[in-house]
């Protein structure tokens, strides 16, 4: 301003005006806010000219008046909207307490165990735990949906009977960690292996995820796109799918049970925390697709001398003569 008087006292009083009005406009006024959860306050001295109900975010593609993500819950019948809109459900305390306890505990120690002793699994995102039919009873029995080991295990048998029909077998079961401040995984299907075939009018592949911490956006809930499922079947085989929306966190609470469609885009969260959190994925697969784990090799010979039945029927339909041998060379038997 002063520079301006000394060029023009016109220029000067611009330069006045301009200062007034600089420091009118970059005020900081004392403000008493209301502290009163029945009081909508704007910010930056606005004014509230409307309340009215809301669609979901664009970029989420939720652009509907009756947008509501999936909450945990009992219902079956929620439960089978959910998965057929969003391509997951959440079933509310799908292990007890007690039972949700013994699996985490069964899951830090072993991966303390394989730390130790220098054959921890190590991802980009965080420590992996593969193959849990073979490190603890509890594990099996979550494979044959055994209420003692895990209390909604009727009711994910039922849904994995609708999504799959009768008959599916066991993929894969492992614990997928997410360690303190790595990388977030790269979102990806789990049905990937059947691509550029898209299964148009149901899964190939169903996840179910055990949650035996809590899970949000701050410990590295799991990354999802909500409806993505849908973006696959619109694209058909060998369709491009284009830009697709930002995946969400995860939230759910200790004892959760996620059933996911393998279509469904997801992926690993960033862990902020200084905790690790681990979740456990079993995926179950129509009986025409082949395991990710082949479990004529990989059980171990006293898991699979000791297993029911049904345990062996859910890994690839186990032959008694298999079981009898304790070995990786027996017979397969399929329906």
């Amino acid at each position: 301003r002063q520079i301006l008087y000394l060029l023009s006292t016109f220029l000067g009083l611009i330069g006045l005006v301009l200062t007034v009005w600089c420091y009118y406009f970059f005020r900081d006024p004392e403000r008493i806010s209301i502290n009163d959860d029945n009081y909508l306050v704007s910010p930056a001295d606005g004014l509230i000219i409307k309340v009215e109900e809301s669609t979901g975010p664009k970029e989420f593609n939720l652009l509907t008046k009756d947008f509501n993500l999936p909450k945990a819950t009992k219902d079956i019948r929620q439960l089978r909207k959910d998965f057929a809109y969003w391509g997951y459900c959440l079933i509310e305390e799908g292990m007890s307490r007690n039972q949700t306890e013994a699996f985490l505990h069964r899951i830090l120690e072993q991966a303390e165990a394989e730390r130790v002793a220098g054959i921890d699994d190590q991802t980009p995102a965080g420590q992996y735990v593969n193959t849990l039919v073979n490190k603890g009873r509890i594990f099996g029995g979550c494979i044959e949906q055994d209420p003692e080991f895990v209390q909604a295990g009727p009711v994910i048998e039922q849904l994995l009977n609708e999504s799959l029909g009768k008959g599916w077998i066991c993929h894969s079961f492992l614990a997928n960690g997410a360690d303190p401040w790595k990388y977030p995984q790269g979102v990806h299907i789990d049905q990937g292996p059947l691509l550029p075939w898209v299964t148009a009018s149901a899964p190939a592949l169903v996840n179910t995820m055990y949650i035996p911490q809590d899970v949000d956006d701050e410990n590295g809930g799991t990354l999802i796109i909500p409806g993505s499922h849908k973006l696959l079947m619109e694209a058909g085989d060998g369709g491009v799918v284009g830009e697709v929306p930002r995946p969400i966190n995860l939230e759910a609470e200790a004892g959760t049970i996620m059933v996911f469609d393998g279509r469904v885009i997801h992926g690993t969260g960033v862990n902020r925390t200084d905790k690790k959190r681990f979740v456990a994925t079993m995926s179950n697969v129509k009986p025409w697709m082949r395991t990710q784990e082949n479990w004529s090799l990989s059980v171990a010979p006293d898991v699979l001398e000791g297993a029911s039945d049904k345990l062996c029927l859910s890994l690839i339909h186990i032959s008694e003569p298999t079981r009898r041998r304790g070995s990786s060379d027996g017979v397969m038997c399929l329906k």
